[in-house]
Formats: structure tokens, sequence, C-alpha cells
């Protein structure tokens, strides 16, 4: 299962999250709670026997405490997954308060950014280049006239790493676990992030370390997504992840916007349901 929130209007109910629950294998939605409260949870998982829910293999969640209280007490014989996106946008985070910190002190008060110094103009203009992954990053060059001449992205990136020795350490931890979460494996995984975050805590970076200790809460369950589980048809392996049920979520984003927002939570819940699972009988009368 994949479990994840999604905001909406408060016409549509009394809180501001609905709770989504997705088949991880089939891509499906599985329900569509009204809200994501943990009272509200625990009576709706409680209800389902335990026999049900023992069933269960494994769980994928971003790091939501609530989340995981839940699957522990509800679903013991479950393995948690914290999906590998939210540990990277907590680093990516940490990275851009750094590049803020450093592109601040360079900021001579200009109302335009291309008469500010270019060090400022460089750290906000290109901002998205220290935060893109480094494959992702085009070699095509281009003419910069506050830079007086051709670049391309690369280039621009070393040059802000060059303005500041603690943006470039910043810069490098967040690269190597970008490296680390694409490439290690199930088996490998505990010793190179205990490494790594060996390296986030001696950095003394603030940011680095905050997300260091972040990381080792949640370490059990970062380390459970790189486990590869066979797809439904048996064809090819899966890591687990979030990433269906952002799919999912995407698509309810969709249908909500072209109902022109929803104020009935379960006319919402049923059409998304029916749109989203194919498999959803369609009946012509009205059932009693």
């Amino acid at each position: 299962m994949s479990w994840d929130e999604k905001s909406v209007n408060k016409r549509m109910t009394d809180k501001p999250y609905i709770f989504i629950i997705v088949d991880f294998l089939k891509n499906k939605i599985y329900e569509i709670l009204p809200n994501r409260h943990k009272d509200y949870l625990t009576s709706y998982f409680s209800k389902i026997p335990l026999e049900i829910r023992n069933q269960v293999e494994y769980i994928t969640m971003d790091m939501w405490q609530s989340y995981l209280d839940l699957a522990r007490i509800y679903f013991p014989k479950a393995k948690v997954a914290v999906d590998s996106f939210h540990v990277v946008k907590n680093i990516s985070t940490a990275l851009d308060t750094i590049r803020k910190q450093v592109m601040n002190k360079y900021n001579n008060g200009a109302n335009e950014i291309d008469d500010n110094h270019v060090y400022y103009y460089i750290l906000k203009k290109y901002k998205y280049i220290l935060l893109s992954e480094f494959d992702n990053i085009s070699n095509k060059r281009f003419y910069n006239k506050k830079l007086h001449g051709w670049y391309d992205k690369h280039s621009i990136r070393k040059i802000m790493l060059s303005i500041d020795p603690k943006l470039n350490l910043a810069y490098e931890l967040y690269s190597r676990y970008l490296e680390f979460n694409k490439t290690s494996s199930y088996e490998n995984a505990k010793i190179e992030l205990e490494e790594l975050l060996e390296d986030f805590f001696n950095s003394g970076i603030k940011q680095f370390i905050e997300v260091a200790k972040t990381i080792s809460h949640w370490k059990e369950y970062i380390l459970n997504s790189f486990i590869l589980v066979d797809s439904e048809d048996r064809t090819h392996k899966r890591r687990l992840s979030n990433g269906p049920i952002e799919g999912i979520n995407s698509q309810i984003e969709k249908i909500n916007v072209n109902g022109n927002g929803y104020t009935n939570f379960f006319r919402f819940r049923n059409r998304v349901i029916y749109s989203i699972n194919k498999d959803v009988a369609f009946k012509t009368y009205s059932k009693k």
C-alpha cells in the first residue's frame, strides 16, 4: 500500500487534507478518506480484521510520524518504506537555504537583478542549475550580457560553487546523496548511508546537521525504500516508493479542477475512484 494526503478546499470537507490509500502494484485507489487525522484513521483501520491487515507486506509513505505510528500498530507485519523523493527534498531545501544565505551577502539593494552584484545575480537567476541533477544539465551554450560571454549551464554551476566554500561543500553533500539514492542497493545502502550521515554531521553546516538528524530518525524506513518487489505481472522489479500515488494525486487534481471544485466529498470520492480505477462497475439504476 501507499499512503498520502491531498489538500482540498474547505467546501468539500471540514479538514484541509483528504487521505488516499493506493495499491502500489496495481496503481489503483483502494480508498479515499475525508481527513488524515490520527484519530479518524485509527477508527478506520481498527475496523479492518487483523487477518486482512496482516496480509499487507509493504507500506510506502512520506515522513509523517502519525502515519508511521498507525502502520506499526495496525499493520505489524508490514515493512514501512519512506519515499526517497521526500528525503531528497529535505536535502535540497537545506542546500537552497545555504544558497540564499550566500546570495544575500552580495545584495547591494538594486531594484533590478541585472543591476545587482554579479554573484547575487548568478545565485538568484540560476538557482535551478544548482538544484538540478548533474545529468539533467544541458551542454548548450548561451550568451549572457551580465557576464559578458558565452556559457553553458555546467560553467555557470562552476562559477556558483566557486563563490563560497560552504556552498560548495553543501552542493557536494547534496550530489553525493543523489548518487547514493540513484545507484545504491538494499544490500549496500546501510553502510553507504551511515558514511553519508557521518559526513553530514561533520560538515559543520547547521542545515545539513539537522537533515542528518531527521534521516537518522527515519533511517530504517529510508533503507526499506531500496527494497525491490516484483511487478504485478512479475516481468520486472520495482523499487518501493510513493511514485504511483503521486501520479494518482496529479490525476485527482485534474478531476477536481475540471469539476470546478467539488463541495460534496462523497460525490468527489466516487468520481475519482470511477475515473481512475478502470475495473469499477457502473450501474444505470439506483441501488437501495
